[in-house]
């Protein structure tokens, strides 16, 4: 359990020992009072380990296809090869259709355009002296 977690787990403990109310713990927490309905419930259930996320581990669902990644690079190498991560993203969303928004294709861009610089490292010719 990470900090966040362990804090949330003190907090539910307060309220179900009624040493906290469910409305301050909203506050603390800032979360709503449903929620944390929600979560004094899984915790008299199943105890701390009730609190922790059931989605811990598992892939995000609004990931990229590993094609459409890959797709992005391809692109990316081929018409803007020499831009930054941010230029590059700005113009194939002003050319281009079905492109990524912009936190996820600047991070899929920075990985190509590292790639690319280790590939033209390992390229370059020893110098000459």
């Amino acid at each position: 359990m990470g900090p966040k977690e362990l804090n949330r787990v003190d907090v539910i403990r307060d309220i179900s020992e009624r040493r906290l109310r469910q409305k301050d713990a909203a506050e603390l927490l800032k979360l709503s009072r449903r929620h944390i309905q929600r979560l004094v419930n899984q915790y008299r259930g199943q105890g701390p380990a009730g609190l922790i996320s059931l989605r811990r581990g598992k892939p995000s669902n609004r990931r990229y296809t590993p094609e459409f990644k890959q797709r992005v690079i391809d692109i990316v190498r081929q018409f803007y090869i020499d831009f930054g991560p941010t230029f590059a993203n700005e113009k194939s969303q002003e050319q281009r259709e079905n492109t990524p928004k912009r936190t996820r294709s600047k991070r899929n861009i920075s990985r190509a355009a590292q790639q690319r610089a280790i590939n033209i490292t390992l390229m370059k010719e020893p110098d000459t002296v």
